[in-house]
């Protein structure tokens, strides 16, 4: 089982302020030590894909094959019928464009939806499904897809003990075990569950024991493995138990055992904390993180909300982003430890405005995305890309689901007498790097110099109401000696990366 670390306050590492003012999405990487660090990180491309305006689109996720294969699915709500929602789908192929016509119908009436993938090519989402009544139960099912059609696979219901089932996260072992995790509302209670899936039948699951919970919700499934052999299975939810507040709970088991082995809540942080949002990864069975949103008072208006990230093993708080201003909807992306990049986090802000690039501190700050919200995010190990999605207004009162793409240099040490790092694999380092757009993307590169001065912030081209992507305006340079702060009262997408060396 993997060491716990309890959480006191006094320990939480302060990190980056964000000073400025209302909804934005941003992402950070560990502090750096050991001698300050400069990485080079490099806006690829941004696409819209979704579709229809006025639409209202919610929920999107990411994941990212083995070959190098992009997914996003997503509810939108009232396209088959008012108030519901259906799930849609985009891919991008490895060194190809977007999906050429409009995005994927997946499944209708249908929410909630996860991705997972293992192998070279092999990707399987998971959903809450119903019969289209709004009052009447969901069901956990899950589909996969099929790379030789380009098409999804007949989805099914978990066996047996996948009815009344909701907020389903799922998980794949190296071989393609699935692991999935869901909220039971059987008896009109709510229960964590869990069902280990093999070829298709349930060699397990259940309620995932020993843990005493009230009102679960949110739970988050990682399968921690090393060497091609999974090791741990690790489920994380918030329990909202009311007047004594909302609280993370963690379990894990060992692949191979039959009980799980429950936290409780002293993964809390602040004693009248509102905790919400967890998200756990797993980049091995010794680097496991996870991280979560939480308030140190009543949720409300004019209420702080922190990001908090802890990783498990090696059994340290990495830091804590204390931000005055709300933050929501956290999402957690690991990087293998021999590339020498700290976790990657990226949240929704509620009081900042810009694209920050945060590789030295004070972060680095210039503007790319407003009104953004709902992020998810992916690292690519085999490029050194990062890749996003987002919710985006689109102006005509209702949403899109964007796309992003960066690559990142990796740093190269300021004190002396220390070499280079190597570099991150796919990418060339070099002071001014040129990075071509993925084919069918939409955005010329643009570089970040740390020793630029910070332009006036510009508000990025709108997208044409087509799939097809189109170009978006390139990202402004930014200086670590000056952050600018937009008035303009938009939400926007927040980046802030920063590199450590590997410690897993």
């Amino acid at each position: 089982m993997i060491r716990r670390v309890p959480v006191p306050r006094r320990h939480l590492l302060p990190v980056w302020l964000a000073v400025a003012a209302t909804a934005s999405i941003a992402v950070v990487m560990a502090t750096p030590r050991h001698g300050a660090t400069h990485a080079q990180v490099v806006l690829a491309s941004t696409a819209r894909i979704s579709e229809g305006a006025g639409a209202e689109v919610r929920n999107p996720r990411l994941s990212l094959t083995g070959d190098g294969a992009v997914f996003a699915v997503w509810e939108q709500v009232g396209a088959t019928a008012p108030g519901l929602s259906d799930i849609y789908y985009r891919y991008l192929p490895a060194g190809g464009g977007w999906q050429p016509g409009a995005p994927g119908l997946l499944n209708r009436f249908a929410e909630s939806p996860t991705l997972a993938t293992y192998g070279a090519a092999e990707v399987t989402v998971g959903f809450s499904q119903h019969s289209g009544v709004e009052s009447e139960p969901r069901r956990v099912q899950y589909a996969v897809w099929n790379a030789e059609t380009r098409k999804w696979l007949r989805p099914k219901t978990i066996p047996g003990i996948g009815e009344d089932g909701i907020e389903p996260d799922i998980a794949h072992e190296p071989d393609g075990t699935l692991w999935v995790t869901w909220i039971s509302t059987r008896g009109g209670g709510r229960s964590p569950y869990y069902a280990k899936l093999r070829n298709g039948l349930v060699e397990s699951g259940g309620t995932i024991d020993d843990c005493v919970v009230v009102n679960p919700s949110w739970p988050r499934i990682a399968v921690a493995a090393d060497r091609d052999a999974a090791e741990q299975v690790h489920v994380v939810w918030y329990d909202d138990q009311y007047a004594d507040g909302a609280f993370i709970q963690h379990a894990s088991r060992e692949v191979a055992g039959a009980h799980w082995a429950c936290d409780g809540n002293d993964l809390q942080a602040f004693e009248a904390g509102q905790a919400r949002s967890p998200v756990i990864e797993a980049a091995g069975a010794d680097a496991v993180c996870m991280v979560w949103q939480e308030g140190d008072g009543p949720l409300g208006v004019g209420q702080r909300q922190e990001i908090i990230r802890y990783c498990e093993t090696p059994g340290e708080i990495l830091e804590q982003s204390d931000l005055s201003a709300r933050s929501t909807m956290p999402s957690l992306a690991l990087a293998p430890g021999d590339l020498a990049l700290g976790p990657l986090v990226v949240w929704a802000e509620q009081k900042a405005k810009a694209l920050w690039f945060g590789y030295a501190t004070p972060p680095i700050q210039t503007p790319l995305r407003p009104n953004s919200r709902m992020p998810d995010i992916v690292f690519d190990p085999r490029t050194g890309d990062i890749h996003a999605v987002w919710v985006e207004d689109d102006g005509q009162g209702g949403a899109d689901v964007h796309y992003g793409r960066w690559s990142v240099l990796p740093p190269t040490p300021t004190h002396t007498g220390t070499p280079s790092r190597t570099p991150t694999p796919g990418v060339t380092a070099s002071a001014s790097p040129s990075t071509s757009a993925t084919p069918g993307d939409a955005t010329p590169p643009a570089t970040v110099d740390p020793s630029a001065t910070p332009p006036t912030p510009v508000e990025p081209t709108p997208t044409p109401s087509t799939p097809t992507p189109t170009a978006a305006s390139p990202t402004p340079t930014a200086s670590a000696t000056a952050t600018p702060t937009p008035t303009d009262g938009v939400t926007r997408l927040y980046l802030s990366i920063a590199f450590r060396p590997p410690t897993w």
